[in-house]
């Protein structure tokens, strides 16, 4: 499902005329005739969408204020041609996710330009209904702006249909999350022209967290339910920016994370699931706020799986039973009395997301004081009240 642009080039679901129609674009000078005018049709959208995007944020409740009205924008269709695909960044059951450049010109000039995407294909063969499935999944995520979700940059038609997206240079946040934590052996992201980061410290969690709770506040305020927030599902840029995405990938990389129940198709995940999704597959805004506090757990965990050490089977009876996770090491107990909070068996006592990341800045504006007890040097621990 799941939402600055932003994965070697596909071989399975894309026919060998593509190939020859790329390596004709690129050879050939694109200044005259109708590719001209047609790539400048498709600029003039482009515009269209980053115009949108040109909008101020509350950096606190990441509200929009633009007045532009996303529904009213067209969904970018983006020509095969047009989309250098450079890299895959993974496959699976669903298809591939490719890093590719997007080359267009821009409505004032003749002179190319590009800009580095994400590209995701379905797999070969899958139904009609399945590419109208993606089809309306793109005009939906077309609609979303926010700073903390995943952007839609349009839709490829050809043999298939494709989504075309921002790219993520650091990847998946929980990827991040044990490459940089604090007994990780890597001291940065070892890439040449990928931006460097060090260690994470407590208050570089806390500013991640505070970024996957407005995403989901944005999301659950257009009662949008994601079904499968976590930290593989978040993806991290520049300046530790993080978004809220799902290209579909995650079930093949992190395959261990997903639960076959019974003897049906789906994977679900389990350790991210509140007990009415387990015993009922419901889904709502609630199961989203339980989801948010495992999310919370991961990140102040640098990025461990849910309930290591337990079986899928043995999970599902300890989230049936009412059990939940203990506090992460060197986490602050305000921000696991936030955990507690989202994870009540009534999904109507859950607390709202808006109220979870007000406390998030509460943490973030007293973590000085979290910094001097960590080390040792407050005793009392003033900010531990329990979230009623």
């Amino acid at each position: 499902m799941l939402i600055s642009c932003c994965t070697s080039f596909v071989v399975i679901g894309i026919p060998i005329f593509v190939l020859l129609g790329m390596r004709h674009f690129r050879n050939r000078s694109p200044r005259y005739g109708l590719e001209v005018m047609q790539m400048k049709r498709e600029y003039v959208q482009l515009r269209l969408l980053r115009a949108d995007l040109q909008c101020d944020w509350d950096d606190k409740n990441a509200t929009s204020i633009a007045t532009t009205d996303p529904s009213h924008l067209p969904l970018v269709e983006i020509p095969l041609h047009a989309l250098e695909l450079k890299q895959i960044l993974g496959k699976g059951n669903f298809g591939e996710v490719y890093f590719a450049i997007y080359n267009f010109i821009p409505e004032e000039g003749n002179d190319p330009e590009s800009c580095k995407v994400a590209v995701k294909f379905p797999k070969e063969g899958n139904s009609e209904e399945h590419k109208q499935d993606i089809y309306r999944e793109a005009q939906m995520l077309a609609k979303m702006r926010h700073p903390n979700i995943i952007r839609l940059l349009g839709i490829v038609r050809s043999q298939t249909i494709g989504i075309v997206s921002e790219f993520m240079a650091l990847g998946d946040l929980n990827g991040l999350l044990r490459k940089l934590g604090p007994k990780s052996k890597h001291f940065g992201v070892e890439s040449g022209s990928e931006p460097q980061l060090g260690k994470l410290g407590l208050e570089d969690l806390v500013h991640v967290a505070i970024q996957v709770g407005s995403g989901l506040k944005y999301l659950t305020d257009r009662h949008f339910v994601h079904r499968d927030l976590a930290t593989r599902n978040c993806f991290v840029g520049e300046n530790l920016t993080v978004k809220i995405g799902d290209f579909g990938l995650s079930r093949d990389v992190y395959s261990s994370d997903y639960y076959r129940f019974g003897h049906g198709k789906s994977l679900l995940p389990l350790r991210w699931m509140p007990p009415e999704s387990i015993m009922y597959r419901t889904f709502s805004v609630q199961s989203d706020v339980w989801s948010f506090g495992v999310v919370l757990w991961e990140i102040f965990s640098y990025g461990k799986q849910p309930w290591f050490g337990c079986s899928n089977d043995e999970v599902l009876r300890l989230v049936i039973s009412g059990q939940v996770q203990r506090c992460p090491e060197s986490c602050p107990r305000s921000v696991y009395n936030i955990m507690l909070a989202t994870w009540k068996t009534n999904p109507e006592n859950r607390i709202p997301i808006g109220n979870a990341l007000d406390f998030l800045h509460e943490v973030k504006s007293n973590i000085n004081i979290y910094l001097e007890i960590q080390a040792g040097v407050v005793d009392l621990d003033i900010l531990e009240q329990p979230i009623s």
